[in-house]
């Protein structure tokens, strides 16, 4: 019986999914596995229509999970008994009857049905929602795929499938909807390939796979502009389509809009001016459209009236001939339709409500309406026409939507066709501003394709801060450089040039390594083995040669350089590299600048290296290496510094280490340094551990290093006096207030001058729990169920606000609670206090005061527009609130508003900390204005 409702029901929904969007796009149906165990992963976007819109295309029949307190109400039970869906019991739906306990029930189900070879989807957001940018993933799919692989290590392997939905507008009838299907992911190969992986690290790696298939935007406005732009850039603009075609020449995808996302990050980095421009022009064009109820393709239209006659005689032929069927099918559903879509608007609270709810609504209603008029029917005209009547029900209405779909967009490309050819000026005006405008795009477009394939990049280049282009290493020392820091003279050798070497032997070799993993070391070092030999044997392009040559010989005549590895994955917050690749010092000609680039490729597939990347849970096949050769510092004395102390964590206090000679010595570890804490305020010294020291690192005349005995007094004595170890502290310190972050910084002095020679973000720094922040918001101590709510929405709020910001995404807790009081981290707010921090000096200089206040205070200037347009929304939301009277729920609906409040709080306060931060940095910046004009 279970299977005879579910074939109806999903046999219902096909046709609800073909009623209520228009278009309903596919992709990469062929990566779905025909058999065997299959996990489906997927962002959760519009409720109950994305399993249906998932399972629509798919052959194998799919298990769905869904939240227990679903079952609540009778008809969702229903729909969810006949589909199997296995119901997954979260522990914020205690008060609403979920029972966590019951959740291992769940997880065995959902294990079973794995062992058995069948599919099964999550949607791992935790929850359907309608934010521009997709939600984190919870654990629950990565620990279920983990604990199947863990119980079924000999069995078939479980494949994961990430999918990505999008929805062109969700809420909007006769929309469009796509489903991608991305390369599955198999557990055994990841596995191996990770065998320390933990359950995070797997659901960081979903989540990553599913973004790629779905598209974010920072904002709702930010989709509507991209929206608009693919648009104009679909619709061409250069070779004019017919009336009636504009439709199909316009037509995009989310391939589309991932494309030009990430062309506009390419621009930012290349020319910010330039971009805030574009999306000027973009945004004036795009109202000046919508005003006149012109889409971007119908712009274009050719208003030839002798074409637009035989349109509008084609498509009134087309209309009178389906009328008399649409009249009839209208006449037959317009009741239950239009009550639908009333208790819709009614029913459904977000956008991403509006599609299941009338789905769901219509299956009791139209059922009911077409028995009662089918009795009607046989009541007047006798039961076989009521059954002919009863069987041309759907069909009618059908013919009705087509019709309507049809006639509807004539219609309005009619209407286009009148307003247009009345002001033909002013649409050649329109079409030139598009052309305008879609130069502009193009040549941003051509502008980013010339220019990331560069070989070589000089330091200044502003294209040489990006990761991808430079490494880690290089995106550093080129953005300390350009932020006026004493950094020696280098030419970045990008990653374009590395993909170019690589020979193709290597691919497949490294495709090995990613499923072997970090379990079987030896089979690792022999692989990388074999890849390292292979890249000593491949010949350096012609290309990469000559371009290399020119740019380095200059340098080279200068003195001797280092050529030193700059991985796209290395020097990041959460994975330093440090001492994983090769570097090497001192070379004195150009031929040895070129023997040592092999040498740093190949360090890249240094086992080290390697297992160093599998532990991270880093992508193999995505590594990349970029080659920094920078003009050599003959130093006296060399070392490292962190600008806060990296073990204690405490935020007042430099550590440096310390080495006669290059700096080598400290880096590696292979010699006795000096160690020094240094106060940040007064630059005393708090405390010092000398070394005997029994040599130093010189360059060779012939190339390289030699080591070289130092005296008995050298080797006993610092090697750094007080004032120097000042000057190493307060590079520190402005290399970390530059680039806003605490910073690991390698140094060197030559001759009395201090040099900065790498700068990296500090991979971790230890929390420091007080009541110094949390004492005055938190006084007394707090239940867990109001912690919990108080916790969850801070961090979004802060978590949102540092991305508005453009500050450091901020890793660990800010707030924790310890024995019923709540403490705060204090080394997190006094971190992100100093990356707020103003520089005054600069604030003399007004005509430059508003260039300065538009980097990390831009964003400020799109709240009052933000404001406006979400205050009804929030107000209508206050005012359903308000309304409910309390004393009439019961328990589960009570506990049903509190979360309700709690949505909606969450979602209004979740600039709050932005706005919080930023009215204090004004405000010490007014202060700061005021003293500079009117003195202390």
């Amino acid at each position: 019986m279970r299977r005879v409702f579910g074939f109806l029901v999903r046999g219902y929904f096909r046709i609800a999914l073909w009623s209520f969007f228009q278009r309903i796009e596919v992709e990469g149906l062929d990566q779905v596995p025909s058999a065997g165990p299959v996990l489906f992963v997927s962002n959760h976007a519009n409720a109950f229509i994305d399993p249906f819109l998932i399972q629509q295309r798919v052959r194998r029949r799919i298990v769905f999970t869904a939240k227990s307190t679903l079952l609540r109400d009778p008809l969702l039970r229903f729909v969810m008994w006949s589909l199997g869906v296995i119901a997954l019991h979260r522990r914020q739906d205690q008060a609403l009857g979920a029972d966590p306990k019951a959740n291992r029930a769940s997880l065995e189900r959902c294990l079973r049905l794995l062992a058995r070879g069948r599919a099964l989807c999550i949607f791992p957001e935790g929850q359907s929602h309608s934010e521009p940018a997709m939600r984190s993933f919870k654990l629950g799919a990565a620990r279920l795929a983990l604990d199947y692989q863990a119980l079924h290590p000999e069995g078939p392997p479980l494949r994961v499938v990430p999918v990505g939905l999008y929805y062109e507008r969700k809420q909007r009838f006769r929309s469009t909807a796509w489903a991608r299907f991305g390369s599955p992911l198999d557990l055994s190969t990841w596995r191996a390939a990770h065998p320390q992986g933990t359950v995070r690290d797997l659901s960081r790696r979903l989540e990553l796979e599913v973004r790629r298939l779905q598209v974010d935007f920072d904002s709702v406005r930010d989709r509507q502009t991209f929206h608009f732009v693919a648009d104009l850039l679909a619709s061409d603009g250069r070779a004019p389509v017919q009336l009636g075609q504009e439709k199909r020449a316009s037509a995009w995808g989310p391939g589309h809009l991932t494309t030009i996302r990430e062309t506009r990050a390419a621009l930012r980095s290349l020319d910010a001016q330039r971009l805030a421009s574009i999306e000027r022009e973009v945004e004036r064009y795009r109202r000046k459209l919508r005003r006149l109820g012109v889409s971007p393709a119908e712009v274009f239209l050719p208003l030839r009236p002798g074409r637009a006659g035989f349109f509008l005689l084609r498509e009134l032929e087309l209309f009178l001939v389906g009328l008399p069927l649409r009249l009839w099918g209208t006449l037959n559903h317009w009741l239950p339709f239009w009550l639908v879509r009333g208790l819709t608007q009614r029913m459904a609270k977000d956008d991403d409500q509006v599609a299941s709810t009338a789905t769901f609504l219509a299956l009791p209603i139209f059922p009911l309406f077409y028995g009662l008029q089918t009795a009607a029917v046989a009541w007047l005209a006798g039961a076989p026409l009521a059954v002919l009547y009863l069987v041309s029900l759907p069909y009618t209405g059908a013919v009705a939507l087509l019709h309507r779909d049809r006639s509807g967009s004539a219609w309005r490309r009619s209407l286009t066709f009148l307003r247009l050819a009345r002001f033909p000026a002013v649409q050649a005006r329109l079409v030139a501003e598009g052309r305008e405008i879609l130069a502009a795009v193009r040549a941003v477009r051509e502008n980013v394709a010339r220019h990331y394939p560069e070989l070589v990049l000089d330091l200044e280049d502003p294209r040489a801060r990006e990761i991808s282009w430079t490494g880690g290493k290089g995106a550093n020392l080129a953005q300390t450089r350009q932020r006026g820091f004493p950094v020696p003279s280098a030419r970045l050798v990008t990653s374009t040039a590395y993909r170019a070497f690589a020979p193709d032997s290597i691919t497949g070799r490294i495709e090995e390594l990613q499923r072997i993993g970090a379990g079987d070391m030896d089979a690792v070092r022999r692989i990388a083995a074999e890849i390292r030999d292979e890249i000593h044997r491949a010949p350096i392009p012609a290309p990469l040669l000559e371009r290399v040559h020119e740019t380095v010989a200059p340098l080279v005549e200068r003195g001797p350089v280092a050529v030193r590895s700059s991985s796209t994955q290395e020097d990041l917050a959460g994975a330093a590299f440090a001492g994983q690749h090769d570097t090497f010092l001192h070379l004195t000609t150009v031929p040895q600048v070129l023997d040592k680039l092999r040498g740093c490729y190949a360090s890249l597939w240094e086992e080290r290296a390697v297992r160093y990347r599998l532990e991270k849970g880093f992508d193999l096949g995505e590594a990349s290496m970029a080659l920094v050769i920078q003009s050599m510092v003959t130093a006296e004395v060399a070392g490292v510094a962190f600008s806060v102390h990296p073990v204690t964590g405490s935020l007042d206090q430099v550590l440096v280490n310390a080495a006669y000679g290059l700096g080598e010595t400290v880096v590696s570890g292979e010699g006795e340094v000096d160690q020094f804490v240094v106060d940040r305020e007064s630059g005393e010294i708090l405390e010092s551990r000398i070394e005997p020291k029994s040599y130093r690192l010189d360059g060779s005349a012939a190339g390289g290093v030699v080591k070289v005995a130092v005296t008995e007094s050298e080797a006993q004595r610092a090697c750094l006096t007080p004032i120097q170890l000042r000057q190493v502290s307060e590079l520190a310190q402005s290399a970390e207030r530059a680039l806003g972050f605490p910073q690991d910084i390698e140094w060197a002095f030559q001759g009395g001058d201090l040099f900065l020679l790498q700068s990296r973000p500090i991979s971790a720094i230890p929390p420091r729990w007080t009541r110094d922040e949390s004492a005055e918001r938190f006084p007394n101590p707090m239940t867990p169920l109001t912690w919990e709510f108080t916790r969850d929405g801070f961090h979004e709020s802060l978590n949102y606000s540092f991305e508005l910001m453009g500050l450091p995404t901020f890793h660990g807790a800010w707030f924790e609670q310890f024995d019923g009081y709540i403490y705060g981290n204090q080394n997190a707010v006094e971190l992100y206090a100093r990356a707020q921090g103003l520089d005054r000096e600069a604030l003399v200089d007004f005509a430059a005061l508003e260039r300065y206040l538009s980097g990390p205070y831009g964003w400020a200037r799109e709240l009052p527009g933000t404001w406006m347009r979400d205050l009804d929304r929030y107000l209508l939301a206050l005012g359903r609130l308000q309304a409910v009277q309390l004393e009439r729920l019961e328990v589960p609906e009570l506990w049903a508003h509190v979360l309700d409040i709690d949505r909606v709080g969450r979602e209004y306060f979740r600039p709050n900390i932005a706005i919080s931060l930023t009215q204090g940095a004004l405000h010490r910046l007014l202060f700061g204005l005021v003293q500079a004009i009117v003195g202390p």
